[in-house]
Parts: structure tokens; sequence; C-alpha cells
């Protein structure tokens, strides 16, 4: 049985998670973007490890295998925001990042589903901060509000 200490523990965890992904889906190219990824990525592996999940185990392995073989930062920030760019914004094959997207029957941003969301926030007193720049249904702030609520 889990004592409370360790629920704490998972909770922080979890959170750690949320907020290190609300990073790489909302400003992957910040500067200080390698060396917080650098640090997560040995908490990412004692998370994973805990887990006994192998796809996550693997993934924290290649996390830190990319973290460990960085040895030009702005090279390493350029080739992330290269990829960042072509999938989420700009690409052939764009993904879009807003929940609407997927779920409205319009396809369109700021549908139903925002509208949804705006209230989920509102009844846990969530709110996405202006500096992020970003639409309340953008992954990242979904993301944040996941660190939030852990």
């Amino acid at each position: 049985m889990q004592t409370e200490t360790d629920l704490i523990m998972m909770l922080n965890g979890r959170a750690a998670v949320y907020e290190y992904f609300t990073l790489c889906f909302h400003n992957p190219s910040a500067d200080n973007f390698l060396g917080i990824t650098k640090k997560f990525a040995v908490h990412f592996k004692r998370i994973a490890a805990d887990s006994n999940i192998s796809a996550f185990m693997k993934s924290a392995d290649e996390l830190i295998l990319y973290a460990e073989k960085i040895t030009d930062e702005l090279d390493a920030l350029d080739e992330i925001n290269r990829a960042y760019t072509s999938l989420f914004l700009i690409g052939d094959q764009g993904i879009a990042i807003e929940e609407s997207v997927y779920l409205s029957p319009s396809g369109l941003v700021k549908q139903e589903p925002w509208e949804d969301l705006l209230r989920v926030y509102s009844r846990h007193g969530f709110g996405i901060p202006e500096s992020m720049g970003i639409s309340e249904e953008h992954l990242s702030a979904e993301l944040l509000f996941m660190a939030f609520m852990a």
C-alpha cells in the first residue's frame, strides 16, 4: 500500500512530466530547453523504470541518448525548431495542435470543444498565462492543465 508521501512524490513526478511536455509543445527552441531536457532525462528514466512499461522505458533510454550526444546546442536547437515548425506550423503534412480541429464537426479552432474546455478550466480555477500567447486548447495548454491538476 502506498503512503501519502509516495502518492505526493508520484503526483510531483507526473506534474514534472506534464510541465516538460508543455515546454516541448510550446517553445522547444527556448534557450534553456536542452539544459532542461538533459536534467529531465534522468528523472524521466526513473519514472519509466517505476512504470515497468517497456515502450516508456525505451523512450526514456532514447531521450537520455539524445541528450548525451548533443555537442552543439545551437545546432540541436535549430534542428528541433525546424522539426517543430514542419510538424505543427507550415509542413505539407502539418499536424494541428489545437483540440477543436479534431473534435468539432467544422474542424476549426475555438469551436464547441474549446468552450467545454474553458468551463473545465474555470471549474478548477485554472487559466493559461497570457505570456504563453496560445489558445486554451493548444496541446501545451492542456498539458499545463494536467501538471496543475497533478
